[in-house]
C-alpha cells in the first residue's frame, strides 16, 4: 500500500493558511528523436546532415528551438520551456513533433521515437557534445555502444531542501513510472526479454540507477564535494540518477524513462510524475515524510518495471508482498488525484488507467513483431506512426 504516515490532505497544502514555500511544479521536457532512413527504416548517425541546417533550427514565434546530437550524435534533443500544466505542454510538444517531421519528411527520414531502435546501430559518427567526450573518456566502449534515447522530465520546486525531499519520497514510485514508459524491448534485431532494456544498458555507466536518499541539502552538498575535490566529476553533470537535482529551477530532473513513443503517453506520465511532486512537497510541508526503503529494495521494483513492464507486480514493501501493476495504479491514482485537479492534469490521471490496461510502446512493438512474422521493418513502422500520431 502506498501511504504517508498520517492521513494525506484533500488539496495541496491543506493544513498551511501561508505555506512557508510553495512549489513551483512547472513541468518542462527533453525528448530525444531517432532518425531513421524512410526507405530502409536503418538508423541514421548524422543529425547535421541535412542541407544549409547545421544545426537544425526550428522557428517558433520569436524563439529559436535548436536540435543539438545527444550523445553519439542520433537523436537530436530540443530544449522545452517551462510550462504550468500538462495540456500546455501537450500542445508544445505537439508543434515541435509536427515541426521535427515534417524537416524529416524534406529528406527521406523519419523518426521514430523509442529506447532503442530494434534492428541497427549507427553507421557514421557526429561531432558531439563535450561532456559525452569525457563519458567516453572515463568508460570508453560502454559511452559508444550507448544507442539508446530517454524522455527526460525537469519539475520546478523552487527550494532547494524541499527538492531533496520530493527527490527522497519519489524514488520508491519510479518503478511504477517506469512500467508505463516502457519502449525498448527489442535491440540488435532480437526480442531482448525485458520491455525496458535501454536501462540495462543506461545502468552500466557510472553514477546511474536510483540516488542515495539525503538527510539534507546539505548532505547532498558534501556529497557533491567529496566527488568533486576528489576529481571524480567536474560537476553536478556527471550524476546521471534516475531522478537527480536540477540546480537551474531548484528542481528534479527525472530520467528514468524510455523515449515515450506517444505523445498522450507522454503526457499522462507528465501528469502523474507532477502529481507525486506535489503529493511529496505536501507531505513535507505539512510536517508529514513519505516512508523509505533501502535503494536495494527498490532496485528490486526497478528490474521487475525493467523485465515486465505494465504486466508485472511489483513489490508493496509495507506489505511485504508482490501485487500487480494495476492494482498499485489505481491507488497511486487516487493519491495523485487531488493534485492533478489543481493542476490540470485530472484526464491524464484517468487515462493512466487506460495505458496500464493497454500496455506501454513496448507491447505494442512486440505485438507488431510477432503478427508480422518478426518484421523488424514493421516494427520500425509501427513506431514511426506512433510517433506522429498527435
Amino acid at each position: 500500500m502506498i501511504a504517508p504516515t498520517r492521513a494525506r490532505p484533500s488539496c495541496i497544502f491543506a493544513g498551511h493558511e501561508m505555506p512557508p514555500v510553495k512549489p513551483s511544479l512547472q513541468l518542462a521536457v527533453a525528448e530525444e528523436y531517432p532518425i531513421v532512413d524512410a526507405e530502409s527504416r536503418q538508423l541514421q548517425g548524422y543529425i547535421n546532415q541535412f542541407p544549409d541546417r547545421d544545426p537544425i533550427v526550428i522557428y517558433e514565434e520569436e524563439t529559436e528551438r535548436v536540435l543539438k546530437p545527444e550523445l553519439a550524435g542520433i537523436a537530436p534533443l530540443l530544449d522545452m520551456d517551462f510550462h504550468p500544466d500538462v495540456e500546455s505542454l501537450g500542445q508544445a510538444l505537439a508543434r515541435q513533433r509536427a515541426e521535427v517531421a515534417d524537416l524529416l519528411d524534406k529528406v527521406g527520414c523519419r523518426m521514430a521515437i523509442a529506447g532503442t531502435h530494434p534492428d541497427s546501430m549507427p553507421q557514421t559518427r557526429t561531432r558531439v557534445f563535450t561532456w559525452y567526450s569525457e563519458l567516453v573518456g572515463e568508460v570508453a566502449v560502454v559511452a559508444r555502444r550507448l544507442q539508446i534515447y530517454a524522455t527526460t522530465f525537469h519539475i520546478a520546486i523552487g527550494d532547494p531542501d524541499l527538492t531533496i525531499s520530493v527527490m527522497n519520497g519519489m524514488r520508491y514510485l519510479l518503478p511504477h513510472v517506469l512500467c508505463l514508459s516502457t519502449s525498448s524491448p527489442l535491440w540488435s534485431g532480437e526480442l531482448t526479454g525485458l520491455k525496458g532494456y535501454r536501462q540495462v544498458l543506461r545502468d552500466s555507466l557510472q553514477r546511474t540507477n536510483f540516488p542515495p536518499r539525503f538527510a539534507s541539502r546539505n548532505a547532498y552538498q558534501e556529497f557533491l564535494d567529496t566527488l568533486i575535490q576528489s576529481n571524480s566529476i567536474s560537476s553536478s553533470e556527471a550524476i546521471r540518477w534516475d531522478v537527480r537535482v536540477n540546480r537551474d529551477c531548484d528542481g528534479l530532473i527525472v530520467s528514468v524513462c524510455d523515449a515515450i513513443t506517444k505523445l498522450d503517453d507522454l503526457l499522462t506520465i507528465g501528469a502523474l510524475l507532477q502529481g507525486i511532486a506535489a503529493f511529496m512537497a505536501s507531505l513535507t510541508l505539512n510536517n508529514q515524510q513519505f516512508r523509505t526503503y533501502d535503494r536495494i529494495l527498490l532496485m528490486e521494483n526497478k528490474w521487475r518495471a525493467m523485465r515486465y513492464g505494465t504486466e508485472g507486480r511489483l513489490i508493496d514493501f509495507g506489505k511485504e508482498t508482490e501485487v500487480p501493476l494495476n492494482r498499485l495504479m489505481w491507488e497511486l491514482g487516487e493519491l495523485v488525484l487531488p493534485f492533478a485537479e489543481t493542476l490540470n492534469g485530472t484526464r491524464y490521471i484517468e487515462r493512466m488507467h487506460d495505458l496500464v490496461e493497454g500496455g506501454s510502446s513496448a507491447d505494442r512493438q512486440i505485438a507488431v513483431w510477432q503478427s508480422s512474422g518478426e518484421s523488424m521493418q514493421a516494427v520500425v513502422d509501427h513506431i514511426v506512426s506512433e510517433s506522429t500520431d498527435l
